[in-house]
């Protein structure tokens, strides 16, 4: 066990102050009071920050746990999602792949001129997007549901769409006589209006 200067001082029967215990120790040391006092309080005030720190560190630490949780987790819901929808883009191109086999139609076919007039209003290609592949299987039920490429499979349904403004038309189809006609000139609002009723 370490005897300190003021102890061994009694121990001898040396009448002791705080000034000559001071003084005693920079004799020792070779450090003068003052400094020894600063470089102590020093070293106290950075053990306090060390801790500070610590404590600090060991916060974010939690912090970099739970968002490594998070981000885990995000990043198994957006393996699922994504797997979602290749599912349907893949379904959708299959889809889209077997109804596009009508656009193939020669000069001297029956509905060579009919595919023709609509055939603009679609994308082709290997490289189609799932936005563009949808959007072709969307127009193409329009014009599969009036019959446009055959005989209709649908039968629109018994409420009547409003007449456009702009036209002169009376007809009950958009302001047009019938539900082709209506998709001829104006398909984005016939489909508006036949996802309604």
């Amino acid at each position: 066990m370490a005897v300190t200067v003021k102890e061994l001082l009694v121990k001898h029967g040396v009448e002791t102050n705080d000034n000559l215990v001071s003084d005693l120790k920079s004799i020792l040391t070779g450090i003068p009071a003052s400094r020894l006092t600063e470089v102590t309080t020093e070293r106290n005030a950075l053990r306090a920050d060390i801790a500070d720190a610590q404590s600090t560190i060991q916060g974010f630490s939690t912090l970099n746990e739970q968002l490594a949780s998070v981000t885990s987790q995000r990043d198994d819901y957006m393996g699922k999602w994504n797997g979602h929808q290749n599912s349907i883009t893949t379904k959708n191109l299959e889809s889209w792949k077997s109804k596009s086999s009508i656009f193939d139609a020669k000069k001297g076919d029956a509905q060579y001129d009919k595919i023709q007039k609509v055939k603009g209003k679609f994308a082709f290609g290997d490289d189609l997007t799932s936005e563009q592949i949808t959007s072709n299987l969307n127009s193409y039920a329009i014009y599969d549901d009036i019959g446009y490429f055959g005989e209709a499979t649908k039968v629109p349904g018994e409420s009547v769409p409003p007449p456009k403004a702009e036209t002169s038309k009376k007809g009950k189809f958009g302001g047009y006589d019938t539900y082709l006609e209506w998709v001829q000139h104006d398909y984005r609002a016939a489909a508006k209006w036949k996802k309604k009723h």
